[in-house]
C-alpha cells in the first residue's frame, strides 16, 4: 500500500508542476536546515504544492520528526 500511495504522490507531483509557472520561495523561517539543505516553497501558479499534497492525502505536513503515514 505505501509503494503505491507514493506512486500516486510522485504523478501528483509531476502533474502539478507541469500546470503552469513554477516559483522557489525562502519559507521566510529558517533558510538551510542543520546539514545545509535549503529550505524552500515550492508554488505553481502562485498555490504550495506541499499545501495543495497535503490536501489530498498525498504527504503530510513536517512535525519535526518521521512518522509512519501510509
Amino acid at each position: 500500500y505505501e509503494k503505491q500511495l507514493a506512486e500516486r504522490a510522485t504523478r501528483r507531483l509531476l502533474d502539478l508542476l507541469n500546470q503552469g509557472r513554477v516559483e522557489w520561495r525562502s519559507s521566510g523561517k529558517r533558510d538551510q536546515d542543520r546539514y545545509g539543505r535549503e529550505l524552500r516553497l515550492i508554488l505553481v501558479n502562485g498555490r504550495s504544492v506541499g499545501d495543495i499534497l497535503v490536501a489530498e492525502g498525498l504527504a503530510e505536513r513536517w512535525t519535526g520528526r518521521r512518522r509512519n503515514w501510509c
